[in-house]
C-alpha cells in the first residue's frame, strides 16, 4: 500500500516568508490551519533560550530567563530580551497554532492531530556556581500546558537517545 504525503516545512532556514516571527506569515499559516488545510502539526519552536545547558557551563550564551520570570528576566540587555522575545514569539505562536487545531472542525473529527516537542521540565538544578536554579520550561507556560487535557490530548517524556540519538536529551 502506498501513501504520499505533502508536508509544508515552516523554518526561517527556507527563507524570510518562512520566518514564524513574522505577524503576516503567523496569519497565512493559522489561516491555512483554520481552513483545514492540514491533517496534522508538528511544532517544534526553537529551545535555544528555553535550555538548560545556559545554565550548566560559561561556555556559551547566558540565560534569558528562568521559572521565576519564564517570559525572561526583566533586567536584560536589549540584544538579550530580544532572544528572549523571539522565543516567546514563537512558543506563543505555537500555542495560538494548537488551540485552532484543537478546536477546528477541518478535513476530520475533532480537527487535525497535534504535536508539539520541546526538552523537558526537569526541575531545580545546581547552575556553574553550585546555587540552586530552576530554568524555565514552556510546560510550566499555562498557554502550554492546557493542552494536557483539552480534547484528550496528553503528554509523554522520552528519551531521544531510545530513538536513535547519541545523548539523553529528556524530550516531552
Amino acid at each position: 500500500h502506498h501513501t504520499d504525503v505533502l508536508i509544508d516545512e515552516w523554518d526561517i532556514l527556507k527563507g524570510k516568508q518562512f520566518d514564524l516571527t513574522m505577524e503576516d506569515n503567523q496569519k497565512l499559516l493559522l489561516h491555512k490551519i483554520k481552513e483545514g488545510h492540514y491533517h496534522c502539526l508538528l511544532l517544534t519552536p526553537p529551545c535555544n533560550t528555553w535550555s538548560r545547558v545556559l545554565f550548566a557551563n560559561n561556555w556559551g550564551p547566558r540565560p534569558v530567563r528562568d521559572a521565576r520570570h519564564p517570559l525572561g528576566y526583566p533586567w536584560l540587555s536589549d540584544k538579550m530580551a530580544e532572544r528572549a522575545a523571539v522565543g516567546n514569539t514563537l512558543v506563543f505562536f505555537s500555542s495560538e497554532a494548537l488551540a485552532i487545531a484543537s478546536t477546528s472542525s477541518c478535513s476530520r473529527p475533532g480537527g487535525p492531530a497535534f504535536f508539539i516537542e520541546h526538552p523537558e521540565d526537569l526541575g531545580t538544578m545546581a547552575d556553574i556556581h553550585g546555587r540552586k536554579a530552576h530554568p524555565a520550561s514552556i510546560w510550566q507556560l499555562p498557554d502550554i500546558r492546557k493542552f494536557d487535557t483539552h480534547h484528550g490530548a496528553f503528554t509523554r517524556a522520552f528519551h531521544q537517545c531510545d530513538f536513535g540519538a547519541p545523548y539523553s536529551k529528556p524530550t516531552r
